[in-house]
Order: structure tokens, then sequence, then C-alpha cells
């Protein structure tokens, strides 16, 4: 007996005691939980008013960040209790949860639960059930793009809301509501019949209402009317242009300021006060400002469409070095290569007040005969000259700028010899870019922009019944067109905004075939609502290449 007692005894503590764990070897489980439907809450269940619901799967499970996977539409106004108890999830109501009635209201789980041993997720699994007498049963779908580089929005609220007000979406939460996924698409189930505004909003703080104003927005011109068949509801996210504020000023010397703004500036002013020169560069959302001959009242106002954003003082600081202290050079190259009909930029670590150009010395080749040069300040960064000619080919020129040539917004001029050297890119190395536009709308005004690498490099404005645009001598490479409806119209992108029911500029994009040297690249481009990584197979581009000069 006592044998048997010490066996009975040590299989007793190896089974209590032992821990749950996956199982070694075999095939790797790629199997989600699936729910036990005998041993948990009704689904779709009607005239249902649930305390809590159990959700029992057939294998152990466990909870995966429920606040972020978990979303139930129409959303409720008290935040619901999850928890994990063997293998079952229970879902609890606030106890001060009041149930909407004759309400159809659907628990989407996402990757909220997920298996122990593999992590398989119960995707797409959702609990259904009505405080009425009937399940809703229609369905949307959609997708949310970014209105201005077209891509698919991911992690976007659409919502849709019964009552019908303008204000409903600053104060109100949405009636029903789904989250976009990667591909910027999205699916609300269990829809009654009627209609509905609908938004799309990147909800920065989770609170399902149009609380920030740099929270993205999109939102449909008219009103969802739900039915059979109801067609995709697609929107355009963008941020609304809220007023222009400033972030924060940082001191680089005594005469240089760094100003950072809340988003790229727009017809920004100036008016300095108690100043001798002032000279500024836009560059994103901030602007480094130059000045010199300020005291302890010198003042700067700054006005964005004529409205003054703020004022702030330009008085010297003792302990940072002065802008008056700094020696002005130029840029470091010996060499460049200029297109036929570009200018020679001159660069210097300081705007440049003024320049002699009798200290500018310009010759082609090996002849001495100075040539006369056409010298400008570059009107987007006041550090640079643009030196402007009509350069023949094959030719080289030789730029020699003396001492004292050029002198800085500081009153300190240049000390050291400038010597370059310019070569002249020959015209059969380079290629034309010719576009004829078929517009979506021949009433509106359109910005064409030419890119290489993503970067912009000339713009031109079609107004109504104007077609054609044209880049001329351009580098051989590769090439895309950005193209702006611009409806406002102002030259800009403008965003959307709700209150004035205005949409996002439409934006199209397309790429271009390799610009070859000694060729003209022709376009007929009729831009289409289809995203640029998708191409409809059935429209193949029109462009062709024809040698120049056949």
């Amino acid at each position: 007996m006592t044998r048997l007692f010490i066996l009975l005894l040590g299989l007793f503590f190896l089974t209590g005691c032992a821990q749950i764990t996956g199982l070694e070897g075999g095939e790797k489980d790629t199997t989600p939980p699936q729910v036990d439907s005998l041993h948990s809450s009704p689904m779709a269940a009607t005239n249902y008013h649930p305390k809590s619901i159990k959700l029992t799967f057939n294998e152990w499970v466990k909870l995966n960040n429920v606040l972020k996977n978990i979303l139930v539409s129409p959303p409720l106004a008290k935040r619901p209790k999850v928890t994990l108890k063997r293998k079952s999830v229970i879902f609890e109501f606030d106890k001060d949860e009041v149930l909407k009635d004759n309400t159809t209201y659907t628990i989407n789980f996402g990757s909220a639960i997920i298996d122990l041993t593999e992590g398989n997720a119960a995707k797409g699994l959702t609990y259904v059930f009505s405080t009425g007498d009937k399940i809703d049963s229609l369905s949307v779908k959609g997708t949310v793009v970014d209105a201005f580089t077209r891509k698919p929005a991911e992690n976007v609220s659409v919502m849709l809301y019964s009552n019908l007000t303008d204000s409903v979406v600053y104060k109100e939460k949405p009636y029903y509501l789904a989250i976009t996924d990667k591909d910027g698409q999205f699916q609300i189930h269990n829809v009654r019949a009627g209609q509905f505004k609908a938004f799309a909003l990147k909800d920065s703080d989770f609170d399902y209402m149009f609380s920030q104003v740099d929270e993205p927005i999109g939102f449909l011109p008219d009103l969802v009317t739900m039915g059979d068949s109801t067609p995709a509801l697609n929107f355009r996210l963008s941020v609304e242009r809220f007023p222009l504020k400033l972030k924060s000023k940082k001191d680089r010397l005594n005469g240089v300021k760094l100003l950072e703004f809340n988003r790229p500036p727009r017809d920004l002013e100036f008016k300095p006060i108690g100043v001798k020169e002032f000279r500024f560069r836009e560059k994103g959302d901030s602007v480094k400002i130059w000045f010199t001959g300020v005291d302890t009242t010198s003042q700067l106002v700054i006005l964005s469409e004529k409205r003054i954003i703020d004022t702030i003082s330009l008085r010297p600081k003792s302990r940072i070095p002065n802008l008056t202290s700094q020696k002005l050079e130029g840029d470091k190259k010996k060499s460049v290569s200029v297109l036929p009909q570009k200018a020679v930029p001159i660069t210097m670590n300081l705007p440049i007040l003024s320049w002699q150009d009798s200290l500018f010395l310009l010759t082609r080749d090996s002849l001495p005969e100075k040539l006369k040069a056409l010298i400008e300040i570059d009107s987007l960064n006041p550090r640079t000259l643009t030196l402007k000619y009509p350069w023949r080919e094959k030719s080289t020129y030789h730029l020699t700028i003396f001492p004292k040539g050029i002198t800085g917004i500081n009153g300190k001029s240049l000390k050291d010899t400038i010597l370059r050297q310019i070569s002249v890119t020959p015209k059969d190395q380079l290629g034309n870019i010719l576009l004829t536009l078929n517009p979506p709308d021949s009433t509106k005004q359109y910005v064409v922009s030419l890119l290489s690498n993503k970067k912009k490099l000339e713009s031109r404005i079609l107004p109504p019944g104007k077609t054609k645009a044209e880049w001329k001598l351009m580098p051989p490479g590769d090439y895309s067109l950005e193209l702006i409806e611009d409806t406002v119209p102002n030259g800009f992108w403008d965003s959307g905004n709700y209150l004035r029911a205005q949409q996002p500029e439409r934006v199209f994009v397309k790429k271009l075939e390799k610009l070859r040297a000694n060729w003209d690249l022709e376009i007929i481009w009729t831009p289409t609502d289809t995203p640029p990584e998708v191409e409809d197979p059935s429209n193949p581009p029109t462009d062709k290449n024809k040698k120049e000069n056949e």
C-alpha cells in the first residue's frame, strides 16, 4: 500500500503541476483559432442586450494589443473590458454603457486574438448582434488615398453618420465605422438602409471626431444612400490648410535666424523695423533670415496673406558670434557643365549685397576678349548670383571673379579670386520633351511640372484652352510629369476644406519613357484617376520617340 500511495502521489504532482506548452516537432501550425459556438455567446442574436459576450475557442489563445485591434460599430460611449479566461475571451460592456435601441452592433476583433503557440491571428472574426428584432445586412466598401500622392492611406477611420448636420463630424462619434488596410481599402457590414454623411479621417487622437486641425480628412460631396446596390465610396485625404503659425525661432548668429512654421508658408511677407539690410530664403516649412544694423529696438513683423502672424525681436545677444565677423567665401567648384539655355550659378556662404561687373572676367576658349554676361541675384536664393550668356556649343569658357568683386550682406568683400571653367553640353547630347495634354476639364487651369528623381525641375501654367508644354535641351534620363488641376487657381496645390465644401485639387502623375540624346519625346496625355501604380493595360501610353534631325 505504501509503494502504491507514493506512485499515485508522484503522478499527481506530474500532472497537476504541468504547464501548458506547445508541442515540439511535426508540421508548423498555421490554422487560426476557431470559435466553439456551443460554448460561446449566441451569434447574430436579435433583441439582445448583453452585459458581456463570451467567445470560446478550440485552442488556447492570448490577447494582442486589444485597444488598437478591437473595433466596435457603432462606437461605444464607454471603453469595454476585454479579458482572457482559459480558452475564452470575455468582452464586458461598461456598467454605464447604454446600447442604442433597434441597432445592429458589430464587434470586429481584428488581430486581437492569436493562438498561444504560433501566434496565428483569428483575422476577420466579428461578433454581430442586434438590440432590435432584425440584423441589418447592407454593406459598403471603398478606398482611401492620399489626395496629393494618390497612395493608399492605411489605418484611416471611415465613418458614416445618420445625423446629417454639417457639424456632426466635430461633435459626435459615427454611427458606423471601419479602418482601412494597407491597400487603403475598407468594408462596413451590417448597415441599415438610409442616408448618411460619409468621412475618412486619420484620427490622431482616437476620439472618432474631427477634433485636430492637422488631422487629414476626406469627405464626399453628396450623401450616401444605403441600398441593395450602393456604389463604392472613394475618398481623397488631405490636411486642411490651417492658419500659418510660427512654431520656433533659432539664433544661428547675431544677424541670422531660422524660423520654423507649422506648414510650408505661402505668400509670406516680412516688414523689418530698425534694420539696415534684410534677406530671407524659404525651404520647406522653414525660412532662414539674415539681417544687419540692428539694435535693442529692432523688430520683424511677419505677415501671411496680409495678416500679421507674429512679431519677433531682432536685438543682438552677447553670447553668440556676429554675422559681421563672418568671411565672404564662394563655393569650391573648379569646373561646371552648363546647358545651352541655362545660367551658371555662383553661390556664396552669405547673401549677396552687391557686385562689380568690372571685376568679373568671362572669356571663351583661348581668346582674350572679355565677354559681356548678364549677372543677377537668384530670385529664390539670395546667396547665389546667376551668370547668363548665349553659350556656344563645343566651346570652353573661363570665369574669373577678382577680389572685392562680390560684397556680402555683412559688408565683407570677397578676398580670394574665384576661377571656374565652364563647358557647354552639345545639343546633340540632349533631348526635348514635348507634351500635348487632353485635360480632364478644359474649363480649368492646370499646373504641369517636370520631375527627375522626384525633384521638381520646371513648371508651366496652362490656362484654360492651352494644351501644350515643352522642355527643350534636357539631359537624357528618366523623367515624370505631375499635373495639378488648379481649381482655385493660384499656381499651387490646394488641399480640401470641409466647411467650404472644397475638395482637394486633383493631382495626376505620369512616368515617361527614358529620354535619349538627340531625340524628341512626344507625349499625348489623357490623365485619369487611376492611381499611378495601377496603369490601365487597355490604354497603353502613346509616347513615341522621334529623332530630332531626321
